[in-house]
């Protein structure tokens, strides 16, 4: 099991979770794979301009746990 704890708006969290699958990336295609592979960051400045940027990474290995 692994546990965490942060700070949000002047209260503690304590979360734990346990892993109960092994870790593996999404398959291509599924909501899982388009909601975690993300691949452009999008954002604006003050003046509303959006900029573009891309990001390279290797896919996330994931796993199911229980909260």
């Amino acid at each position: 099991m692994s546990r965490s704890s942060s700070k949000s708006r002047g209260r503690h969290c304590l979360r734990a979770h346990t892993a109960q699958r092994r870790a593996r990336c999404a398959e291509p295609g599924t909501l899982l794979h388009w909601l975690t592979e993300r691949y452009c960051m999008y954002a604006s400045d003050k003046k509303g301009n959006i900029h573009i940027v891309d990001i390279h990474h290797l896919p996330w290995p994931l796993q199911q746990a229980k909260v």
